[in-house]
């Protein structure tokens, strides 16, 4: 069986925290980072299942994150996560994301949400 390996792209400390917790309660090999350009090199060095990201950040914002890993090419979905959802003016279908997350949002449902995805994912390559 492959290992999980989940992106967590959050500027709040406690938050990330939080996140990392709950994955590695449920055996996920989860990479944290607190911007966009940090998520990017992580996106260059793992295969990834799913990246869940914070919309506004410092340096690169999440709209950053699901571009620059869509530009990859890469079969991964791209979750967002925000209070204030889609802050820049721009065209409605501009941005794609795989799920949109509103805070506050039960964080143990998401994180089953995404164990039950990846374990899917895992079953279709075998």
């Amino acid at each position: 069986m492959t290992k999980k390996n989940i992106l967590i792209v959050e500027d709040d400390k406690d938050l990330r925290e939080s996140w990392e917790m709950f994955f590695n309660n449920f055996g996920v090999d989860v990479h944290t980072v607190t911007n966009g350009m940090e998520a990017k090199e992580i996106i260059n060095q793992y295969p990834l299942e799913i990246i869940l990201t914070d919309i506004q950040m410092p340096l690169k914002d999440g709209y950053f994150v699901l571009e620059y890993a869509k530009s990859q090419r890469i079969d991964t979905k791209v979750w967002a996560c925000s209070g204030q959802l889609f802050t820049k003016n721009v065209p409605e279908n501009k941005y794609h994301f795989d799920k949109i997350l509103t805070k506050p949002f039960d964080m143990l449902n998401v994180v089953e949400e995404i164990i039950s995805i990846t374990s899917e994912n895992n079953a279709n390559k075998t």
